[in-house]
C-alpha cells in the first residue's frame, strides 16, 4: 500500500533556477546590443544623422545647378556669393567668413563638398 513518490513528474526547482538564469543572461546580452556604446540604437541614430546631412548637400547641390543654369542662360555663367549664401540659408545653413566653411545645424561641411563651380564672391 506504499506507493512510492518517486514515479512523479515535473519540474524541480533547481531546474527552474537554471532556466531563469538562463533568461537573464539572455536578457542582459540583449540589452547590452540594444542600448550599449556600439549598441544598434546609437548605430541607428548615427545613421539617421548622416542620411539628413546627406539629403540636405543633395537638395543644395540641384539648387545650386538650378541656379547656375539660370545664371548661364542670362549670359554671366557663374553663380554669386550672394546666391550661394541664399541657398545654404534656405537649407538651415551659414557660409562662414572663410567662404570655405558651411555651418549646418551641429556639422561643419566644406563648400567643396557641395559645390564644385565657380563662385564669384564679389557680388
Amino acid at each position: 500500500m506504499n506507493k512510492s513518490l518517486n514515479n512523479e513528474k515535473g519540474i524541480t526547482l533547481v531546474s527552474l533556477i537554471i532556466t531563469i538564469i538562463i533568461l537573464l543572461i539572455l536578457a542582459g546580452i540583449t540589452l547590452i546590443n540594444l542600448i550599449g556604446e556600439n549598441g544598434l540604437l546609437n548605430r541607428a541614430d548615427t545613421a539617421k544623422k548622416a542620411y539628413e546631412i546627406s539629403a540636405i548637400k543633395e537638395a543644395m547641390q540641384i539648387d545650386l545647378a538650378d541656379m547656375e543654369m539660370e545664371a548661364i542662360t542670362k549670359g554671366n555663367g557663374i553663380v554669386t556669393g550672394t546666391i550661394l549664401r541664399e541657398v545654404i540659408r534656405k537649407h538651415g545653413g551659414e557660409l562662414e567668413a572663410d567662404n570655405e566653411t558651411i555651418r549646418l545645424q551641429d556639422y561643419e561641411l566644406k563648400l567643396s563638398e557641395i559645390w564644385k563651380g565657380n563662385v564669384d564672391f564679389s557680388k
